[in-house]
């Protein structure tokens, strides 16, 4: 991925996305952005890689990724998903093992995001989703996450800061 600096013409270019996805005012959806901040605000991130708060705005990011002429040698999606485990609970996947049709919470467990992150793996994009079990996602406005998912982002910060620094942590 490539971003233009605001006081040049000098492009930046990202080896590492990490997209943070979910919507923040329903409870535990709002897991990805908060690893995301979690990771601004407690880490130093290698200077090629780059967290995104992307928010319900992943597919056009993702779609972004797939036109570009220079996607990013990884991304790291992280975002929640049902797979009827304890909440908190972290697992990681890959693009073909997310279900085609499911009723997910957010737009990355369906088509086009699942179809697109499949896509740039076609491009050689190593592409992973770092999943959490939500405990509760609210059919009404509810910012916070539930204890279960607040630990879970504390894991899944030091998971994704490990395998930025060099040392693979795809263990659940």
């Amino acid at each position: 991925m490539i971003e233009m600096t605001e006081n040049s013409s000098e492009e930046k270019r990202y080896d590492t996305l990490i997209l943070g996805s979910g919507n923040i005012l329903l409870g535990d959806d709002g897991f990805g952005p908060a690893v995301v901040d979690h990771l601004i605000q407690n880490f130093e991130l290698p200077k090629k890689a780059l967290a995104l708060d992307v928010g319900t705005g992943i597919q056009e990011i993702l779609f972004d990724l797939v036109l570009s002429d220079h996607p990013p040698e990884k991304i790291l999606v992280v975002d929640v998903m049902d797979q009827k485990s304890p909440p908190g609970r972290l697992s990681w996947r890959k693009p073909d093992s997310l279900p085609q049709r499911a009723s997910g919470i957010f737009s990355l467990h369906l088509p086009p995001a699942a179809e697109m992150l499949t896509e740039l793996e076609k491009k050689g994009v190593e592409v992973w989703l770092l999943c959490c079990q939500p405990g509760e996602i609210s059919e009404t406005l509810q910012q916070g996450l539930s204890r279960p998912v607040s630990l879970a982002v504390l894991q899944a910060s030091e998971k994704i800061y490990r395998i930025l620094k060099g040392v693979p942590d795809f263990s659940e």
